[in-house]
């Protein structure tokens, strides 16, 4: 939706942190207007919290008060001898005041639908579906962009309100342990596990860990709460007997005879697809601008959250048409080249593990174009498994009908190796250096993939050939 509903008070941020006031007694009746914590982006009325880090906050408290903040969290060691006009909070740790704002918030929402997702790929991509599913019957708190971790997790429950209807909640991983707590803070009347794969194994193990680890989302609920399990996964009956000892109900999610909400068709055409689901008892059917089929899996736990939630199915029919990809996310447009040519670009570029190549590069082969065309950055944060997955990967592209393929990323020479010869255009250490080769390649009428993890920068490639 683009609004946050924040009306928690300046006496609510007190009790929440339980401290002593440095201010007029008479503004703690006055209601913040969400949670800064960056001066860039900083609305009159928010709460800057001076959170340490790569930046310190600290050192733009004089920004946020300049552009309007209501108040100012900073820590115990922080000089306020110049804030004596200022209302503002100190705690030990800025990081934990977040927390425990978040926390406090949470608690105050009775009447609440809450929903937390997590999963190895689709977290986002189901919550921005859900959002836009369930915003025009209540007040909608959801993630923002993918704020899922130990900072965004506590930053997006602050912006609940004893009002909201629902609030939507990533809870991502990096390494084992984070899900956790993060879940004790959300309290989930719903959660949802989209799917396991292998992602950010250096840090997560095999993917019985992963699965593992994803499962401690289903730890809070109780009964009367309920779980939504993906049925294709190889972990779907861990999953489930984990959720039916807490007496969660249980949904199951999949492509599969006998799941709940089965997905039983999709069929693309110039325009997408065609889809038709079977939900429960009921049949389901619509339009979707989208070339793969994860998309409508995606769609279908949404689903099963907004259902469960509350939102009656055909409340639910009249919103599907408004799902699409995201943005990095699969999304697909036509761009103009300097030299006349006009290519068709799928920006898949956010994030990347195996499983989430593998979906890429189903949209390239649904797509319709002249030739087809790769621009594939490494997988990160693999660990031992790194060289097995992208040489899988590399022999999984040899098979593909894919005319050309440029690879950026020191990892991705274990890929190479695995091409066919006749593929590889291009490769090099940054995208960067590949902006020339790539520009240079590209005909009227092609059809290009870009996808990788988000620190290979692969999106710059948009950026560049759409301002050159």
């Amino acid at each position: 939706m683009g609004k946050w509903f924040v009306m928690l008070s300046l006496a609510q941020i007190l009790e929440a942190l339980n401290l002593n006031f440095h201010a007029n007694i008479s503004i703690l009746h006055e209601s913040i207007t969400g949670i800064s914590i960056d001066t860039r982006t900083l609305q009159p009325g928010n709460l800057f919290i001076a959170l340490k880090g790569k930046n310190d906050g600290h050192h733009y408290i004089k920004e946020a008060i300049k552009k309007g903040a209501i108040a100012v969290i900073v820590e115990d060691s922080f000089n306020t001898e110049d804030m004596t006009n200022t209302t503002y909070f100190k705690v030990p740790h800025t990081l934990e005041a977040l927390k425990k704002i978040g926390i406090y918030a949470r608690a105050q929402c009775h009447n609440t639908k809450i929903i937390a997702i997590t999963g190895s790929v689709g977290k986002t991509t189901v919550k921005e579906y859900l959002k836009t599913l369930m915003w025009p019957f209540g007040k909608t708190v959801a993630t923002q962009k993918s704020y899922n971790g130990s900072i965004g997790v506590p930053y997006s429950l602050a912006h609940l309100s004893h009002d909201s209807a629902f609030g939507i909640f990533e809870v991502g991983m990096n390494k084992r342990g984070e899900i956790a707590p993060l879940t004790q803070m959300v309290k989930p009347d719903i959660a949802i596990v989209t799917s396991i794969h292998l992602a950010h194994t250096e840090q997560t193990g095999t993917l019985d860990d992963i699965a593992a680890e994803k499962s401690d989302i289903l730890s809070t609920l109780e009964k009367g709460n309920t779980a939504i399990l993906p049925f294709n996964a190889p972990h779907y009956q861990f999953l489930k007997d984990k959720a039916a000892r807490t007496g969660a109900n249980i949904i199951s999610v999949g492509t599969k005879q006998g799941a709940d909400i089965q997905l039983i068709a999709f069929d693309t055409h110039d325009k997408g697809a065609s889809i038709k689901a079977k939900v429960f008892d009921d049949n389901l059917s619509w339009e979707m601008q989208a070339y793969a089929k994860h998309y409508a899996i995606s769609a279908l736990f949404a689903v099963a959250a907004a259902l469960t939630a509350g939102v009656a199915l055909d409340k639910i029919k009249t919103m599907l048409p408004e799902l699409k990809p995201l943005p990095g996310r699969g999304s697909i447009e036509k761009i103009k080249l300097r030299n006349g040519h006009i290519i068709t670009i799928i920006d898949d570029s956010y994030n990347a593990n195996i499983a989430s190549m593998k979906a890429g590069l189903s949209i390239l082969n649904a797509v319709k174009g002249k030739r087809k065309i790769a621009v594939l950055g490494e997988m990160r944060e693999l660990g031992s498994q790194s060289k097995h997955l992208h040489e899988e990967l590399g022999r999984l592209v040899s098979c593909t009908n894919i005319d050309s393929v440029f690879s950026c990323g020191i990892e991705m020479r274990h890929f190479n190796n695995k091409l066919q010869k006749i593929q590889l255009k291009g490769y090099a250490d940054t995208i960067q250096n590949l902006y020339i080769p790539i520009e240079q390649e590209l005909q009227n009428g092609d059809v290009v993939l870009l996808k990788g993890s988000n620190g290979n920068h692969i999106w710059k490639i948009k950026d560049y050939l759409m301002n050159t």
